[in-house]
């Protein structure tokens, strides 16, 4: 048997998942056959070939596009997308001046043959998919909320065909059919554009992967070759210049230069990159040329891994089922049940045909979804637009049924509890700096570390750019000549000054030197998740910068505030423990330190595995696997693409105070959520059997209905 991979359109639940799941696991030829609803691929184990696969699946009702779905899925995305918009334009359009001629009963001649050709194309065109999907259902005896909408909006057009042909009336219910659509229509739009976060998270992954490396006959070669990265072999030499990314895991043989591994490590200051020094795929090259011996590529490198896990966790995570979908089941045979047992009884009892329909017809409308198809999509919509309002983008409003019951915030630390940049916090002196003044030793700092291209030099150039420093004496910019960088020991140059010469050096100090740096510096107290930055002046230390990664100004309100509502806060860094230690002392947090991708993935489903729900808050590439485990994935703005394709919420502000505020909200949509339930529930429960005694006729029943709708969107409204 061979492993297929294929690309499925037409997918609209995850029951359709299950239905392609399930015929393939009935078929002797198959092994295994499993169906990723959010990426819309199937990985099937048989013997059958891709175009006897592809007929079952169209059999079924859907399209399946053999290959790499990969390649395939961003165009079939923008298709849906592109239809999903133009159905509900299109359902708007016609269904508007059928609602103002139905609604404000507005006659004039040819007025009924307007609304009747209006809903028919409403129904047979933007609304034709909910028919389809019913009438799949009903083959293997099955039933959702598109059979809800088929029967309801079918009822209502078919009783008012009836009285357009044989009855000699003014009112009519075509506008209840095609709101019904239009209405529907919104809803399924913006389920369409949450659904693409998933995809979108694996591809933003795979773009930090070249499509080619640069390969080399021999270590001292500079003859290189464009190889696609798949094509790669083990052990060949890989060349990695300046500014690209590092195309495969590898060992580097030749070259120093500096590497941002964020991506693995989440730490924000990138690594020295020596001979024997281990490099991950998907790692940015900042500064010189590297050669490295390939030891992983594709699937297997620390890169391709990443991107397995958020697929499967994508496609493994149970999709939230709306209340509304869990009862259509056992509602639409019991609703039909009714109104045949209503014909019925009506017919027994000596009415005619006409007469006995009227009833039957009312018990249809009366339960016709519209109040029920609006109780969650409205109150989303309003939450969703209240959430932009305030800085936090919900690609996926499902989350917000789930995220009011969280009780675990797992928080990545850089980048999304500290600021995710090295700034200078304090600076030591020595008596030697009186032989130079201090602004003028500053100034030949900040012009060195101006040429370099070490992590820290930035936060160096800023805090000796200070008016403090500066600006009070007025000193001129000092000349730094003779400077020379050594990746790993520092920079170097030559300062003149009342014509005479003076070296100073930014980086590390000779090893005597490192031994007794506290009797230079008395003051100095190395705590943990400190670097330091020594400067030496003619060989003799003169200054100590001690630099970190600082806390965000709201962390400490952010945890508090979680705390108040009952929610653990947890910390989860890819940083040493050491640093770890000090930002979770400070906050007061448990917290993990020195984990891989994965293993942060691991911890977020260990805890979903206790019956916890689990808020992932990250911003780096390496939090993209947890951010798709979690029960709600939220990423800071500022963050990288893949955390935020990947996560369900943005917090655009890159606030993380935002994070409390979101479970809040969602407190409050899932309150109004359930009272809109109660009430479209209760509203059929209640009228039904009026309807079923002849007390509701069909235009009352659309009356009732409008109100009910009505409701609902009034009390969705009070969450703005």
């Amino acid at each position: 048997m061979v492993v297929r991979e294929f690309l499925i359109e037409g997918m609209s639940c995850a029951g359709c998942a299950m239905r392609i799941e399930k015929t393939f696991g009935e078929r002797p030829d198959v092994a295994v056959a499993s169906v990723n609803f959010a990426a819309r691929t199937l990985m099937i184990e048989t013997t059958m070939s891709d175009s006897e696969i592809a007929v079952i699946v169209g059999q079924l009702g859907y399209k399946a596009v053999p290959g790499d779905a990969e390649e395939e899925l961003a165009a079939a995305e923008l298709r849906e997308i592109r239809v999903a918009l133009n159905r509900l334009i299109w359902a708007v359009v016609f269904a508007f001046p059928v609602f103002v001629l139905g609604m404000f009963s507005i006659h004039f001649p040819g007025s009924n043959w307007i609304q009747f050709l209006l809903t028919t194309v409403v129904l047979a065109w933007p609304g034709r998919k909910f028919f389809v999907n019913a009438t799949k259902l009903a083959r293997s005896l099955d039933a959702n909320m598109d059979t809800l909408i088929a029967v309801g909006t079918a009822a209502a057009y078919f009783y008012s065909v009836w009285l357009l042909v044989f009855q000699n009336v003014h009112h009519y219910y075509f506008e209840s059919a095609a709101v019904i659509v239009a209405l529907v229509l919104v809803g399924k739009y913006l389920e369409e554009r949450a659904r693409q976060g998933a995809s979108m998270a694996v591809r933003s992954l795979m773009a930090l992967q070249p499509e080619q490396a640069l390969v080399v006959e021999n270590i001292d070669s500079t003859v290189t070759r464009a190889v696609g990265v798949k094509l790669v072999k083990m052990c060949e030499l890989v060349m990695v210049r300046a500014g690209d990314r590092v195309p495969v895991d590898g060992i580097v043989r030749k070259g120093s230069s500096h590497v941002d591994a964020s991506l693995v490590t989440g730490e924000s200051v990138p690594v020295v990159a020596l001979e024997d020094t281990i490099v991950q795929a998907g790692s940015l090259n900042l500064s010189g040329v590297l050669i490295i011996e390939t030891q992983a590529v594709g699937a297997a490198s620390v890169l391709g891994r990443i991107i397995s896990t958020v697929k499967h966790a994508i496609g493994t995570k149970a999709p939230i089922q709306r209340y509304a979908d869990k009862v259509a089941a056992v509602f639409v045979p019991i609703v039909f049940l009714l109104a045949s047992l209503t014909f019925l009884g009506w017919l027994l009892l000596g009415n005619s045909f006409s007469e006995s329909l009227i009833p039957a017809v009312a018990v249809l409308v009366v339960a016709c979804p519209c109040a029920l198809g609006l109780a969650t999509p409205t109150a989303m919509l309003v939450a969703t637009g209240r959430a932009a309002r305030n800085g936090m983008l919900i690609k996926d409003a499902s989350s917000l049924e789930v995220l009011h019951k969280a009780s675990v915030v797992v928080f990545d630390k850089t980048g999304t509890l500290t600021e995710g940049r090295p700034v200078v916090v304090r600076e030591h002196w020595t008596v030697k700096s009186l032989c130079l003044q201090r602004n003028t030793i500053l100034a030949a700092v900040r012009a060195l570390e101006q040429q370099s291209s070490h992590p820290l030099a930035r936060a160096v150039v800023l805090h000796a750019s200070l008016p403090s420093h500066l600006g009070s004496e007025n000193v001129l910019p000092v000349l730094v000549s003779n400077v020379v960088e050594l990746p790993g020991m520092g920079i170097s140059g030559s300062l003149y000054d009342v014509n005479k010469s003076h070296t100073i050096h930014v980086g590390r100090l000779p090893e005597s030197l490192e031994a007794n740096i506290s009797q230079f510096f008395p003051d100095l107290s190395v705590r943990a998740g400190m670097s330091l930055v020594p400067i030496a002046l003619d060989g003799e230390p003169v200054l100590i910068f001690e630099v970190q990664d600082a806390l965000r100004s709201e962390a400490q309100e952010a945890v508090s505030a979680l705390r108040a509502n009952g929610v653990k806060p947890i910390m989860a860094t890819g940083d040493r423990a050491s640093i770890a230690e000090r930002v979770a002392e400070e906050l007061g947090i448990e917290f993990f330190a020195e984990m891989t991708p994965s293993g942060k993935a691991e911890l977020v489903q260990k805890y979903r595995n206790e019956g916890l729900i689990v808020v992932m808050v990250g911003d780096g590439i390496n939090d993209a696997p947890a951010l798709a485990v979690a029960d709600v994935g939220m990423a800071l703005g500022g963050g990288a693409d893949a955390a935020i394709a990947t996560a369900a919420i943005t917090l655009r502000e890159s606030s993380i105070l935002k994070v409390a505020e979101a479970i809040a909200l969602s407190h409050e949509t899932f309150r109004t959520i359930r009272q809109n339930l109660f009430w479209a529930f209760a509203y059929n429960v209640v009228l039904i059997p009026v309807a079923m005694s002849g007390y509701l006729t069909p235009m009352l029943a659309a009356g009732a209905m409008a109100f009910s709708s009505l409701f609902v969107v009034g009390n969705a409204l009070r969450l703005r």
